[in-house]
């Protein structure tokens, strides 16, 4: 009797399906940098604006001022205007009153702390905000004086240490 051998075919798994890529496809447009740009303009961060739908992650926000100059350009004033913005807000919360005295349940008169503290945080956000969008208006003066002695002149002592013409003598 012959013996049937079963001949045994190689082991060959099905094919992978493709992968897709995960998150928010990268696509820049000029007309999407100028959105990015117009909204930064009116005061909202980065982080804030590109949780919207349709927006991009930040950290390709970031990604794309590296590799497009004329986006970055366009975010550098952007940033600047911005600060304006900033200086004109934190002008218009320490202006407004309306909310830093409260009434008790007896009518008395009492300085809502919390409001105010709010309020003064919110200035100085603002505040380092403009001054960190735009250093040069806003930023913090720094002058470097230098003076001689007793306030004097600054000397120069220029020392030649080449050949000694009274070598030898």
């Amino acid at each position: 009797m012959a013996k049937n051998k079963t001949v045994k075919k190689p082991f060959t798994p099905a094919p992978k399906p493709k992968k897709r890529k995960v998150g928010r496809p990268l696509k820049y447009s000029t007309a999407l940098a100028d959105l990015i740009c117009n909204t930064l303009i009116k005061g909202v961060s980065i982080c804030t604006m590109c949780k919207a739908e349709g927006m991009p992650n930040a950290s390709t926000v970031f990604y794309w001022l590296n590799k497009y100059p004329e986006f970055l350009d366009k975010y550098t004033r952007a940033k600047q205007v911005q600060a304006h913005v900033f200086e004109e807000q934190a002008i218009s919360i320490a202006d407004d009153d309306s909310l830093d005295e409260v009434f008790t349940d007896e009518g008395k008169r009492m300085l809502n702390v919390e409001f105010v503290q709010r309020s003064k945080l919110r200035v100085e956000t603002r505040k380092w905000a403009a001054k960190v969008n735009h250093p040069k208006k806003y930023g913090d003066k720094i002058s470097q004086e230098l003076s001689g002695p007793n306030g004097g002149p600054v000397t120069a002592l220029i020392l030649d240490f080449g050949k000694d013409d009274n070598a030898g003598d």
